[in-house]
């Protein structure tokens, strides 16, 4: 349960002053615990949470500020929460900075207890669409903009990849753990695959029989297998004397024989080609040890199990989580044929796009390339302000898949800055990426100016920015010589023609930049031709191209070299 702390708070205590030393004391104080008890942990609003609190009587709750604290001491501290929690009870610093142990509040929680409180919030965003941590930690922003004296009007904008932790798996290791973890769900073995009964001692003749995994520890002798307990007959005991079978069938024929037993008991009709999944060294003997087979042959015999697989599951497991999770990937890596059975995609054929699934385990991340590095997770994008100390605080962000846009990102992040009230009269920085629809319809009418910097790519010709546009930006009203032309049309590629008489444009001083030299030397030809039939060749038609975009990024780029531009440009870096 979840509730409200009603204790003053109180900067300093004597329960810490005096069981440590003075310099001790005095560097805690000084330092991140001592802000962040005098700074932070005072000033996070739980009347946020009330949604959540619980009317009914029940055991004594824990209080939704000391929660939310350990997930910020998490990101602070760059660790994990499960990590702050199991320190709390050994790391002064950590036990000062949260109020622990004074004013009455001990610490007495576990992560699961965090963990049922993060599910909350998750279901009440869904259920309301309201974010009671983003909220939470905005209220803490405003509060901490008073504290550090940021007032500035200068924002810096970015954004940063978020990894899963989650190994990176191949094609085949992953459609062999969605089936095989399907097998398990269906058997009721809970990954609890059985072991070997029998092992043999490197250089002795007698063998060790009823040793025990470390999953049947603790376990009375009636719940072991029957492998596993004492057989007085010793029909199960393997002759040591005999040269016939070696220790690795004997290994095999006993996890065979528990393989069979568990699936007479929970799934009898299970076909006979997919036990195998069961046994608990499957995995490593399919993927790394057999040699023999090259990966297509495992290929092509694993997705003949997968489609033997399904058509058992049939409908009877379509709420289930693992099925869909097969389902899922199956659909995504493979093609079902009319047979029923499955044949993989090539890769590099554009079916696979960005989004499916990278590990079973951690179904929502997705794939990014940036900068030549592989991302396999989430994105943020966030927003910081500095004081004159150049102390930084994030006074926004935006959260979501690495295969959404930068712009994307950036025009929800500033869209709620707008909301807020914090934009106008601002000024923020960021690099080019931030410059697309996204981004100019959230900074219309937000009294933000934005500037872009670290502009890659080829660069704008300089005559682009004296174009004079219309409003919507789809015609020019005048070109850069200041002649009005002929005919202006936007086309469908986004490229905005225009026909000039080509007297008038061989006079502008801007004739070489806004034609390329095979342009010049066509218009030169049919000049040529022209005159020689007696025509005039001034009043010949010809097209100059230009875009919105290029005239907003040439305008741009005539105050890169500026001292101003110079200074942001280190500011965002």
């Amino acid at each position: 349960m979840l509730c409200k702390n009603n204790v003053l708070y109180k900067t300093e205590d004597l329960y810490f002053e005096n069981m440590m030393s003075k310099k001790a004391y005095r560097a805690m104080y000084n330092g991140w615990a001592g802000n962040f008890r005098r700074n932070v942990m005072p000033f996070i609003n739980e009347d946020i949470f009330a949604p959540l609190y619980s009317e009914k009587k029940s055991r004594p709750a824990e209080s939704v500020n000391v929660l939310f604290s350990i997930l910020l001491l998490a990101e602070l501290l760059h660790t994990s929460a499960e990590d702050i929690i199991a320190r709390t009870s050994s790391d002064v610093s950590i036990r000062y900075a949260m109020y622990l142990d004074t004013n009455g509040l001990d610490f007495e929680t576990c992560s699961r207890t965090l963990q049922r409180f993060i599910a909350k919030c998750v279901r009440y965003n869904i259920e309301t669409g309201r974010d009671l941590i983003y909220e939470c930690f905005d209220d803490l922003t405003s509060k901490l903009k008073t504290i550090m004296g940021v007032n500035g009007k200068l924002m810096r904008i970015d954004s940063l990849m978020i990894d899963f932790n989650a190994r990176t798996l191949t094609r085949l290791e992953l459609i062999y753990t969605v089936v095989s973890d399907m097998v398990l769900e269906i058997a009721g073995v809970n990954k609890k695959r059985p072991r070997p009964a029998y092992k043999k001692i490197p250089f002795r003749n007698d063998t060790i029989k009823g040793q025990m995994s470390f999953d049947d520890l603790g376990r009375d002798e009636e719940d072991l297998p029957a492998y596993d307990k004492e057989d007085p007959a010793g029909t199960d005991t393997p002759d040591s004397s005999s040269e016939e079978k070696d220790d690795v069938t004997i290994i095999k024929a006993q996890s065979e024989k528990r393989v069979r037993e568990i699936v007479k008991k929970n799934c009898p009709d299970l076909p006979e080609q997919l036990y195998h999944y069961i046994l608990r060294d499957d995995h490593n003997n399919f993927i790394y040890h057999d040699q023999e087979h090259s990966g297509d042959t495992k290929m092509a015999s694993l997705l003949s199990d997968a489609a033997v697989l399904m058509q058992y599951c049939g409908d009877r497991y379509k709420d289930n989580h693992r099925y869909q999770v097969l389902a899922r990937v199956l659909g995504e890596q493979c093609s079902r044929q009319e047979d029923g059975s499955y044949v993989k995609k090539e890769a590099g054929t554009g079916e696979m796009g960005s989004s499916i699934c990278q590990n079973p385990y951690a179904p929502g991340a997705t794939y990014c390339k940036k900068e030549g590095k592989h991302h396999r997770g989430d994105k943020a994008t966030i927003v910081g302000q500095s004081n004159n100390e150049g102390q930084t605080l994030i006074v926004g962000y935006a959260y979501g898949k690495n295969n959404e846009s930068d712009d994307s990102q950036g025009g929800r992040v500033i869209t709620h800055l707008k909301e807020r009230g914090e934009t106008k009269g601002h000024l923020g920085v960021g690099d080019s990426l931030f410059n697309g629809t996204e981004m100019k319809k959230a900074l219309k009418d937000s009294g933000m100016e934005f500037v872009n910097t670290n502009v890659t790519g080829k660069k704008t010709p300089d005559v682009h920015a004296d174009h004079q546009l219309d409003e919507a930006g789809k015609s020019v009203v005048t070109c850069a010589y200041g002649k009005v032309p002929l005919d202006s049309k936007l086309s469908g590629n986004g490229l905005i023609a225009s026909k000039m008489p080509l007297g008038v444009c061989r006079s502008c001083p801007h004739y070489k930049e806004c034609y390329s030299d095979k342009q010049r030397e066509k218009f030169d030809t049919r000049a040529t031709k022209a005159e020689e039939k007696g025509k005039d060749s001034d009043h010949l038609p010809i097209w100059f191209k230009t875009s919105r975009k290029m005239h907003l990024r040439a305008v741009q780029n005539r105050g890169r070299s500026s001292r101003e531009f110079c200074e942001l440009s280190n500011y965002r870096n």
